[in-house]
């Protein structure tokens, strides 16, 4: 795989240093990273190669302007928030060939501008390895259970470990944006537009997907009537864009209640587990959906399910600490990889 040429132009060292290990700790194998200290080395690198993406710093403002017009994306570094979003971080030709996004962040934000930033132009190198075709598996509680979620966090790390995996919350108020602290941007909602209007294109869906140390995700859907509106179409063209469009392996469909037509959803996935918990009365309400899956067209897709009974509750998990990781390093992460791709206890 060729890797995407990025810049890191900036006068302050310290930051200039941490920000180039993050890059490289993170995404060694997807971007080659120089670093510039002042704009006249990056001026005699230019004569050899161009990068694929420059962010600019410190120092480097009035770089940032005379590199868009040599048709290199550039990223500006802003000192504030308000100057992120000037009008005045825009040059060049090209709509947002340059953009603003404040320096003083997180690396998981920023970086997720950088990503966007390379999707499109020679930055479309990431997706070489497309068409490839896509497994799609379906998470579905029918007594939904409140650690459904959790659960399917955890299957998309042991998923990733072997494969590319993209995560999509098919919930209503999931509560997953609060869950991981990060500010929304692009929900499922806009890309399912996008692609209703035939105007879905890659840098549009990257504005959307976001990316833990184990997991990508498309943000969920802000409005619940909005994911009401899904029809199974729509996810059938998502599925087929990204088939077209990325490099995913597997997509991971975490199902609410919200869906109408739901058996053409789950009628997509070539497996779908099923969170449950262990009592006459759960027993029940699966015994009640087992029947409601008798019916035609959907009487395979009993077949496709596998029951994972969670033996475990929400009220354990913590504010103040990166609650992902609760998820994966806990009695309860253990239980899940342990139980995955066995049978029905």
């Amino acid at each position: 795989m060729n890797k995407i040429a990025v810049a890191v132009c900036d006068t302050d060292r310290e930051y200039r240093d941490r920000f180039v290990t993050y890059l490289v700790e993170r995404k060694a194998e997807e971007y080659a990273v120089s670093a510039f200290s002042m704009p006249e080395k990056l001026l005699e690198a230019l004569e050899e190669e161009k990068p694929d993406l420059a962010i600019c710093g410190t120092g480097f403002e009035e770089m940032a302007e005379r590199l868009a017009g040599y048709d290199i994306p550039v990223l500006v570094l802003q000192e504030t928030m308000a100057d992120a979003v000037a009008e005045s971080v825009t040059y060049g030709s090209v709509p947002e060939s340059c953009r603003g996004i404040c320096r003083y962040q997180s690396m998981e934000v920023i970086l997720h501008e950088v990503q966007v930033m390379t999707l499109t132009g020679a930055g479309s190198r990431r997706m070489e390895n497309v068409g490839t075709g896509m497994e799609v598996i379906g998470v579905y509680s029918p007594i939904c259970h409140e650690m459904q979620m959790p659960f399917s966090m955890v299957l998309a790390q042991k998923l990733s470990t072997e494969k590319k995996v993209l995560y999509v919350n098919l919930m209503e108020h999931s509560g997953m944006l609060e869950l991981l602290g990060v500010p929304g941007e692009c929900d499922l909602g806009e890309v399912i537009l996008a692609l209703r209007r035939q105007r879905l294109t890659a840098e549009t869906l990257g504005r959307g997907i976001h990316e833990t140390e184990w997991m990508h995700y498309v943000e969920p859907f802000d409005n619940p009537e909005d994911l009401g509106e899904m029809t199974a179409g729509d996810l059938q063209e998502l599925i087929s864009f990204l088939e077209k469009q990325t490099s995913y392996e597997i997509l991971l469909l975490d199902f609410g209640q919200g869906l109408r037509d739901f058996l053409s959803f789950l009628g997509l996935c070539t497996s779908i587990y099923c969170p449950m918990k262990s009592g006459f009365y759960y027993d029940c309400r699966m015994d009640h959906f087992r029947r409601y899956l008798e019916r035609e067209p959907a009487v395979d897709i009993a077949d496709r399910m596998q029951v994972i009974r969670l033996p475990f509750s929400a009220g354990k998990i913590r504010a103040g600490m990166d609650v992902y990781r609760q998820f994966l390093w806990s009695e309860f992460g253990d239980y899940v990889r342990n139980h995955i791709g066995g049978q029905e206890e």
